[in-house]
């Protein structure tokens, strides 16, 4: 009698893909990736992952929110408190791929204004 051998069941995606960037003028760009909404049951991982992309200090903090389908209070939050981290260390932090409901939730916050966007439409 032969078992079968079970096939491992794939990963799940990573919350976030982080990338480190050098471009000519030898400014540091960290990305990263968001792919999991925005909210309390996603909110500790990412905010680790962004504080590990902030603790080389880059220049520039690419936040790309294209993989992320919904922003919570908990996730304005964790925005602005990066964003607030990331100044405090010299970084620039940029949003960039906001979906329309992500947009909707930062504009009816507020923080719209606070927070720069690549590519903002509508503003």
């Amino acid at each position: 009698m032969r078992c079968a051998t079970a096939t491992p069941a794939p990963l799940p995606p990573p919350l976030v893909l982080p990338d480190v960037r050098r471009d000519a003028a030898r400014d540091v760009t960290a990305l990263v990736h968001v792919r999991v909404e925005l909210d309390l049951a996603t909110a500790a991982q990412v905010r680790q992952d962004l504080l590990d992309a902030l603790a080389p200090a880059p220049d520039r903090l690419v936040v790309d929110l294209s993989g992320c389908r919904f922003i919570g209070a908990t996730g304005v939050q964790l925005l602005l408190s990066a964003h607030l981290q990331a100044r405090s260390r010299g970084t620039r932090m940029t949003l960039c791929g906001c979906r329309p409901q992500a947009l909707w939730v930062l504009r009816l916050t507020g923080v719209d204004g606070v927070l720069e966007q690549e590519g903002a439409q509508g503003r």
